[in-house]
């Protein structure tokens, strides 16, 4: 029996820390948001776009899959987390962020009126 209770007092913080994780996943990636519609990786000193919600803002603004994102509302993106750029592109519907994106097509700003996107099986779809 005291064997046991050592067990469950070993195994109790991992737990925990695992509790905490989830619930900051859960948080981190919402049922429903306000957003662009974009999937990021950091590449190198920068981060590219590695897909695009297909009929999302971004989608419709122009903004294409392996897009380098250079700079958000003016920001370079260089320099910041993922998290920052995240939380940046992220926003109430009906609000505009301008995005400095390079691609095939040069270096260009474009404006992306945020939309509602919600979950649907590992990704997101606009909804509105």
């Amino acid at each position: 029996m005291a064997s046991r209770r050592a067990a469950v007092v070993a195994v109790l913080p991992a737990l925990v820390a695992l509790a905490a994780c989830e619930s900051r996943t859960l948080e981190a990636y919402p049922h429903k948001l306000g957003g662009v519609g974009v999937v990021l990786n950091r590449d190198g000193g920068g981060f590219v776009i590695t897909k695009v919600v297909a009929g999302g803002p971004a989608d419709e603004a122009g903004v294409h899959a392996g897009d380098r994102l250079l700079a958000v509302n003016g920001e370079p993106s260089r320099d910041r987390t993922l998290a920052q750029i995240v939380e940046s592109l992220r926003g109430d519907a009906g609000t505009d962020v301008l995005l400095r994106v390079g691609g095939e097509h040069g270096e260009v700003n474009v404006v992306v009126h945020r939309r509602t996107l919600e979950k649907k099986g590992a990704g997101y779809e606009a909804v509105n």
